[in-house]
């Protein structure tokens, strides 16, 4: 293909990416139609698109951290979320943390936070994310709650929220994902259960949610991740379900609701506990990295809507998270892997898909979420890591010397 087609290939992707993604901040969904001003979208969705259009003309170097903890003490975080909550113009964080208080980061926009314990509601907490789900231009809280409902926090746009009085699922939730399901233009969510059912929630505009009415088969379900996997303009859904049962690939119809559940075949599509999505092979179309509850992580490649395991054999750790960023300057997106029973990971993509382990990252371990962002504004991408029984870690990037 001649240098023409290459920038049509180009032109197009980035327009699906806008047109169905939105800006996608690790756990922090904003759809186009309601994006805040340039200015306050920060980091992580410019990191991540910048990784799928494959950005061109940059020199490559190795990726260089310098690592410190958030907090002194040692945390039983589960999971996170990043955005600007106090329309400060900078990226902060919210952390929770199972029936310890949930923790709010305010960033101060110098590599501190101020750390509020008391804003966020308590209660046996498993998931975070963060969208404008009542339409007046800043991020509200949502969080999943084991056992009990997921409470819906409304912000004020000075990191203020009310909680909406509402009860619309009744968990155990295991994670959720957000985006626009039914394409008009606000925010829903994507429920997945343990041991239960999966069930989609709309939002009627305001943050108040309404059941789908469809509700798939009860399994091991975890945190879904939502992207457009056949090219037809709307998110569709990956569902990562553990302890033997395969994880499913869900197509949507386009209006919210989803096709019957495709399973990603063979032992490399079991014991699903996270999952990302990127064109990690450049050519057009959107992959799916598997991570594995203590088996190697898989990559499967899209043939057209038709996914298959590329034979990788990746981390084989327990990849409670994994995310995709160019951390090496090369325009291609490379792998970070949040692991509990072993120290987290960096993989290198070649550009072709073929990813190696990078040697020299920071060596830790008891990790359970990691987000992308940039936590400093200094253009270079940064990884928050929260932990179980350890400090959460920031991992500042700071770039090094071209590649010889």
């Amino acid at each position: 293909m001649g240098r023409g087609g290459h920038r049509v290939k180009n032109r197009r992707r980035k327009e699906r990416i806008q047109a169905t993604l939105g800006f996608m901040q690790g756990n922090t969904f904003r759809p186009m139609s309601r994006h805040l001003p340039p200015w306050r979208v920060l980091g992580i969705a410019a990191v991540v698109v910048l990784c799928m259009l494959g950005v061109s003309g940059r020199t490559q170097t190795l990726p260089s951290f310098d690592v410190t903890s958030i907090e002194s003490t040692a945390s039983l975080s589960l999971s996170a979320a990043a955005g600007d909550l106090d329309s400060d113009g900078d990226i902060d964080l919210v952390v929770v943390r199972g029936r310890h208080p949930s923790v709010l980061f305010l960033n101060n926009g110098d590599e501190t936070f101020e750390v509020l314990t008391h804003v966020l509601p308590s209660g046996a907490f498993t998931d975070v994310c963060l969208a404008d789900f009542d339409g007046d231009g800043d991020l509200d809280v949502i969080i999943a709650h084991d056992g009990g409902p997921n409470p819906v926090l409304l912000n004020d746009g000075a990191a203020e929220f009310v909680a909406v009085e509402q009860t619309w699922t009744g968990g155990p939730t295991a994670g959720m994902a957000v985006g626009d399901l039914d394409g008009d233009g606000d925010c829903d969510l994507l429920v997945s259960e343990y041991a239960a059912p999966l069930c989609v929630w709309l939002n009627d505009g305001n943050g108040c949610f309404e059941s789908s009415e469809q509700i798939f088969g009860a399994a091991n379900h975890r945190k879904p991740v939502l992207s457009d996997l056949d090219d037809d303009g709307d998110l569709d859904a990956v569902v990562p379900r553990d302890f033997g049962d395969a994880s499913v690939l869900l197509f949507n119809r386009g209006d919210g609701t989803f096709q019957e559940p495709i399973p990603m075949a063979g032992l490399a599509g079991q014991n699903g506990i996270s999952a990302a999505v990127t064109d990690v092979d450049e050519d057009g179309d959107l992959d799916v990295l598997h991570g594995c509850h203590g088996c190697p992580d898989s990559l499967w490649i899209n043939g057209q809507g038709v996914f298959a395991d590329s034979g990788q054999a990746l981390s084989a750790g327990w990849s409670y998270d994994v995310v995709w960023v160019d951390l090496d300057s090369d325009g291609h997106p490379d792998l970070v892997t949040a692991n509990s029973n072993s120290n987290d990971q960096i993989w290198l993509n070649d550009g072709t898909g073929q990813l190696s382990p990078w040697l020299d990252a920071p060596r830790q371990r008891y990790s359970t979420c990691v987000l992308v962002a940039d936590l400093n504004a200094d253009g270079m991408p940064d990884l928050f890591f929260s932990r179980y029984g350890a400090p959460d870690t920031i991992w500042w990037g700071r770039g090094s010397s071209e590649e010889s």
